[in-house]
């Protein structure tokens, strides 16, 4: 019993000595932290299955060079029925300026931890509005489902 009680203090005092930061032991970037930071998913379910999977990434502030005029992000949509363009995507009520398709393979994965090779891929920008800092971001699908979430910027 005194062994036992040894090995859990001699754990409860090795685990005060760690890092902070969660992501130092799998050796990532500090733009791959901030990528986990601004993302965020949504499922769609029906009939309390997953129908359809959306990740969003907030790019503006995982790195310098995605932080333009526009808010910019990546989304990955998973469904086997659906495609992106089955839902109406709005920031703030505004409709998108672009929405390019990516492939697996493009650098902008190297700093995100989106991983799904089954997903499609996009980089979707809006026109920054001045003095808004709480960013709504929408999924509207046959105007009776919306699901959102939200970014600070």
């Amino acid at each position: 019993m005194k062994r036992l009680c040894l090995f859990f203090v001699l754990i409860l005092l090795g685990s005060g000595c760690t890092s902070y930061r969660a992501l130092k032991h799998f050796n990532k970037s500090e733009a791959y932290s901030q990528a986990v930071k601004y993302s965020k998913k949504i499922d769609i379910l029906e009939k309390n299955e997953i129908k359809t999977m959306f990740y969003v990434t907030f790019m503006n502030k995982v790195l310098e060079e995605y932080n333009d005029k526009n808010y910019n992000f990546v989304i990955a949509i998973y469904s086997e029925n659906e495609s992106i363009f089955d839902y109406k995507i709005t920031l703030n009520s505004n409709n998108y300026i672009s929405l390019v398709e990516m492939n697996n393979n493009d650098k902008i994965f190297d700093n995100i931890s989106l991983k799904n090779k089954w997903a499609k891929k996009y980089y979707i920008s809006f026109k920054k509005e001045n003095d808004i800092k709480k960013l709504k971001f929408n999924f509207l699908y046959q105007k009776v489902l919306n699901k959102s979430v939200s970014f600070i910027d």
